[in-house]
């Protein structure tokens, strides 16, 4: 299992007009260094997390189809999942947050990784919601959408 890491967002702007400060947030990365090669973000589904090595292992690795000799992966994990017990999440509104604001978060958390633009953005389930969230927001950001058991359209 790589390591998990975790950066702090400043500012998260919630859809309902809420501001969230100082929001913690891990993160997995997996192949190449940021900057040297294509990078693909891999979102997690409901139950799942960060651990792409474990969720994904079929697909992922050295001569497979997302292959770590070509390309930079990332893995962010939806706050308060539970992967990093350690943090205290206390202070998120979770009955305010919808798909679009996890798919702002993890856009935010790209770009203080310095990472502007993804090859690819896949995602199982929710993590494929979170996926065509991304897409709306930054459709030119992103070259390649492969959501998976999941719609772009939601009951409301």
């Amino acid at each position: 299992m790589h390591t998990l890491q975790q950066i702090t967002i400043p500012v998260w702007p919630l859809e309902d007009n809420t501001i969230v400060n100082k929001v913690s947030v891990t993160y997995r990365q997996y192949g190449l260094p940021i900057g040297t090669a294509p990078v693909i973000l891999i979102n997690h589904s409901l139950n799942g997390d960060s651990d792409c090595m474990f969720h994904w292992d079929g697909v992922i690795g050295t001569n497979k189809a997302i292959d770590l000799s070509e390309y930079t992966v990332i893995s962010i994990d939806v706050p308060g999942n539970e992967v990093a017990r350690e943090i205290n999440y206390d202070h998120l509104p979770f009955d305010k947050i919808s798909g679009r604001d996890v798919a702002v978060l993890f856009w935010l958390t790209l770009f203080e990784l310095d990472i502007n633009e993804l090859f690819a953005v896949i995602g199982a389930d929710l993590g494929g919601g979170i996926a065509w969230e991304m897409s709306a927001l930054f459709p030119k950001r992103i070259l390649n959408l492969i959501p998976i058991a999941s719609s772009p359209i939601t009951d409301g």
